[in-house]
């Protein structure tokens, strides 16, 4: 979701190479995290979690060319995948977006997705500050599991803005977490 210049929104295609999909579980009883990677008990204290973190995420924009321009606005959609640290593609991201330029200036995208991850399929979005992505910061999507394992989980997406290699193209430091 990161586009510097409003015509150039942020979310795209494909992923890069850099992360280790760790699928960590913590148990509901006191019996603590399943992985050593897994999120301090106090995170998520009482609840089964599934978090896919270390993932790195290329995503390449298409903005919509049958949508009406706008000086201010951008619509389009993003592909992207995911990867583990091995560079080992472990999942795949598809979005549509509007980025705006908003009245105090700054830059915002509203973005919703479907992403395929090992055991499921998960939906969300949300509106982001582009603004505040390009300067580094988080950002945090809503991520509800829509099939398999994750059917039923709700949690976050949050995603750091790493690099942009190519016009039309952006990396991410990536992590799903999903709970009951």
């Amino acid at each position: 979701m990161l586009r510097l210049p409003v015509t150039s929104p942020v979310r795209g295609v494909a992923l890069a190479a850099a992360a280790t999909a760790v699928v960590t579980c913590t148990a509901a009883a006191s019996a603590g995290p399943a992985s050593a990677s897994a999120a301090p008990a106090s995170h998520h204290a009482g609840r089964y979690c599934i978090s896919y973190d270390n993932l790195t995420e290329q995503a390449q924009v298409q903005p919509d060319t049958t949508a009406t321009p706008s000086a201010t606005s951008l619509v389009g959609r993003s592909l992207g995948e995911f990867r583990n640290s091995s560079g080992r593609l472990v999942g795949t991201e598809d979005g549509t977006f509007v980025a705006y330029q908003k009245v105090d200036g700054t830059r915002a995208e509203l973005f919703q997705y479907t992403a395929q991850l090992p055991g499921g399929s998960v939906a969300g979005g949300g509106t982001v500050s582009i603004t505040d992505i390009s300067l580094g910061q988080e950002a945090t999507l809503s991520a509800v599991g829509t099939s398999g394992l994750l059917r039923g989980l709700t949690g976050t997406w949050k995603f750091t803005l790493t690099g942009a290699p190519a016009p039309g193209v952006t990396t991410f430091r990536t992590v799903f977490t999903l709970c009951l």
